[in-house]
């Protein structure tokens, strides 16, 4: 601002010499009037920078129409949202009155230092200046909003929230006489304030506030031209005395009288007063509550507002669960009633054809049974027949009768083994025809198993189905193996029944004469050679060599022509 310029009086202008230590050679935001003359002191104490941010747009602008042609000063611009520099862009950050930046209706206190500690380097300090709404005087006016102006506590509790280091300074006003030695080039300065009954109260709360130790005096004293402070309207004006002509007594009384009264009319005035300040400082706190009440409850409705939007997404979702569900419910259902269908589809298929062939497979096992037992049967007669024709046939003369029992007893006992044998096949076809029934009763227990497996539809079955079908094929295997160890059985039989014919087949009694030795040699030798060679069994197990069948006519002819 020029120097002839005036700029309204303000306590802000005692802040310039206070904080010159801090703003030298600095970068420095003023947050507040453009029409102050802070700026420019600011300036002129050796601040690098300044810039001056007028929350009032007209204001700033009348600023900048003072300033026009000028190139040295701060730099003025308008307190908006975006001032168009980085956080932490200064070192120093002044704000001269809160209150005008509350009365413009941009900000809360709390918002302002909010502000004030983005603007703000790391290593940077804040200064922030609030009226004191307590006070009952001020020497130079303050701004309208004093009544609205936070108090010494509620200020550092702001500040402190934001800056970890907070000194408060109180900036009250000082009234004297400076009595100066003309001669003297640096004198020494002694205040006295005997006068004063006490200190006068502080008009201004200043909070210097940083993240690091602050440097900065405990008591200044800062002189402010006379010509500024006149301008401003005296809070108590007085008058110059004169004499007046002696009045009447009575005028005199009256006037005394009247004086009394409006002295005692002011002192309940201001009584009065006292009582209203009390109840605007109540009504102004409560509508600061109100409004942090307005601002919390602003806060609730936008948090119910997006509580709402997320319930309706999570309705949205419940909603496209349930159709899923019903879908699957849906699958579930149409599946069940698939298997129900084939369940009952399969169980129809094997309940079907289960008795007719177990009446098939027992009566295949009877006739194979009792055909075997009649071939055995069949091949016990014809060894007793043979028997009998080789004990007509010896005579006593061949042998002794020990040798003929003897070879009796081992006959005898070749028939015991080969009955034996054909009662152990008949007990291990009997074994195996139950070991059939019990497999097949347990084939149509594991089919009901798998029946009720189906129903079910449960997948913890498949292990109990798995182990009925193994034991299943077991059983199978098991009937396999008995019906080839009966195979084997019966070959054995039949076996033994050809070889018991072999050993039949000796010589015949015959009566003198060596001239047999050969003919019974040769007879031997035949009998071996039809013993090495292969024989084709053919039904009921018969062998179809020469002499089978008829071997006695055979004997009988050699021997006729032998003779």
């Amino acid at each position: 601002m020029s120097k002839g310029a005036e700029a309204p009086a303000h306590a802000a202008h005692a802040l310039a010499a206070f904080v010159e230590p801090l703003i030298r050679g600095r970068r420095v935001a003023v947050l507040g009037p453009a029409t102050l003359a802070l700026g420019d002191s600011l300036v002129d104490r050796g601040a690098r920078l300044v810039h001056v941010y007028d929350p009032d747009p007209g204001r700033a602008a009348e600023a900048l129409a003072r300033r026009a042609g000028e190139s040295r000063g701060p730099v003025i611009g308008e307190l908006s949202e975006d001032l168009g520099v980085r956080d932490g862009a200064f070192d120093v950050v002044i704000v001269p009155d809160m209150t005008i930046l509350g009365a413009a209706g941009l900000e809360d206190a709390a918002s302002v230092v909010e502000r004030v500690r983005r603007l703000v380097s790391p290593s940077g300090v804040a200064l922030l200046a609030s009226p004191n709404p307590e006070a009952e005087r001020f020497l130079m006016a303050p701004s309208p909003g004093v009544n609205d102006a936070l108090g010494y506590y509620e200020l550092y509790d702001e500040i402190s929230l934001q800056f970890s280091e907070v000194r408060m300074f109180g900036q009250a006003p000082f009234v004297g006489y400076s009595i100066v030695d003309f001669s003297e080039a640096d004198p020494e300065v002694e205040v006295d304030t005997s006068a004063l009954e006490e200190p006068e109260a502080a008009e201004w709360y200043v909070a210097i506030a940083s993240e690091r130790r602050i440097d900065a005096g405990a008591y200044s004293i800062v002189g402010l031209p006379l010509a500024e402070v006149s301008r401003t309207a005296p809070i108590e004006p007085t008058t110059m005395p004169y004499r007046e002509p002696a009045p009447a007594r009575e005028d005199r009384e009256r006037d005394n009288l009247a004086l009394t009264e409006a002295r005692t009319r002011l002192s309940v005035l201001t009584t009065e007063n006292e009582k209203l300040r009390e109840q605007l400082a109540d009504a102004t706190k409560n509508e600061r509550q109100l409004s942090h009440v307005s601002m919390r409850v602003a806060e609730l409705e936008r948090e119910s507002e997006d509580t709402r939007g997320k319930v309706a997404e999570l309705q949205a979702s419940l909603h496209r669960a349930e159709t899923r569900a019903e879908q699957a419910e849906g699958d579930v259902l149409r599946l069940r009633a698939d298997l129900e269908t084939a369940r009952v589809d399969l169980e129809a298929a094997r309940e079907e054809p289960a008795t007719p062939r177990r009446e098939a497979l027992a009566q295949n096992e009877r006739l194979e049974a009792a055909r075997v037992k009649a071939e055995l049967e069949a091949s016990l007669a014809k060894i007793r027949d043979l028997e009998r024709q080789i004990a007509a046939l010896e005579p006593p003369t061949l042998r002794s009768k020990e040798e003929q029992a003897q070879r009796m007893a081992e006959q005898k006992a070749r028939a015991e083994a080969a009955e034996s044998t054909a009662r152990s096949l008949e007990d291990k076809l009997s074994a195996a025809v139950r070991e059939r029934d019990a497999a097949l009763a347990a084939l149509e227990e594991a089919q009901r198993a798998v029946a009720a497996a189906a129903e079910t539809t449960d997948t913890s079955h498949a292990a109990d189905i798995a182990g009925l079908e193994a034991q299943l094929r077991e059983r199978g295997h098991e009937v396999a193996r008995l019906k080839r160890e009966l195979r084997e059985g019966e070959r054995v039989g039949k076996e033994l029944l050809l070889e018991l014919e072999d050993l039949r087949a000796v010589p015949p009694p015959f009566s003198g004469g060596d001239d047999l030795r050969p003919w019974t040699e040769r007879w031997c030798a035949s009998v071996g050679r039809r013993r090495r060679a292969p024989r084709a069994v053919g039904r009921g197990g018969r062998a179809s060599g020469p002499c089978r069948g008829r071997l006695g006519r055979c004997v009988l002819a050699h021997l006729a022509a032998r003779a």
